[in-house]
């Protein structure tokens, strides 16, 4: 049997049409689109983003880990005997309440990071993270101590991982993102190195 073509209604002709002109507009727009810099005006901008973001993420992320370690230090130093804090979990308690509200902020810190944006949300947790730090100099009591760091933990859980992760991805494409966490890692973790030097001086 012979198949019969159904005639073509003036609707399916018009919604053809109509359909082939948004594929040739689709078309134009991703033509149009394509980037006006050529690759090593992109790479040249890559690096002044690198000399920019990175080292200022390290130097956060290693005053961050410095503090971490400071304690342990000022406690051997002369705080135990100053606070009293060798009595009793005193001293465990102290860094105890640290990592709580560290764990309990940092999800939190991420979504609101997220709606806020890091230039407001990482500016207001750096400036009150920096007073809590500088208020631990002037404790006299070690319950003083305990609360700064609890304080301390809070503000810290967007600085650290949230904050400076969100920083590098949103700077990046997804396939430079590894090689920037990474470089900011190790470089944080060598700033750390110092922090017993830092802290024996500061004791002299």
């Amino acid at each position: 049997m012979e198949s019969k073509t159904l005639p073509t209604s003036p609707h399916e002709t018009e919604v053809k049409e109509s359909q082939s002109g948004s594929m040739a507009k689709s078309l134009e727009t991703a033509e149009n689109s394509q980037p006006e810099w050529t690759p090593e005006e992109e790479e040249r901008l890559v690096r002044r983003v690198d000399l920019r973001v990175i080292p200022t993420l390290c130097v956060v992320m290693g005053l961050s880990l410095l503090d971490r370690a400071n304690i342990s230090s000022a406690y051997v130093i002369g705080m135990k005997k100053d606070l009293n804090m060798g009595i009793g979990g005193r001293y465990s308690l102290s860094l105890l309440v640290f990592f709580i509200a560290y764990g309990l902020l940092e999800m939190p810190s991420n979504l609101i990071i997220r709606r806020i944006g890091a230039r407001h949300w990482l500016a207001a947790n750096i400036t009150a993270w920096g007073a809590m730090v500088l208020g631990m100099g002037f404790a006299r009591h070690w319950a003083t101590i305990a609360i700064l760091r609890a304080f301390l933990g809070g503000f810290e859980a967007c600085i650290a991982l949230p904050g400076a992760v969100f920083v590098i991805t949103s700077w990046y494409k997804t396939f430079e993102t590894a090689r920037r966490i990474s470089t900011f890692f190790m470089i944080a973790t060598v700033l750390n190195a110092f922090s017993g030097i830092a802290s024996d001086a500061d004791g002299y």
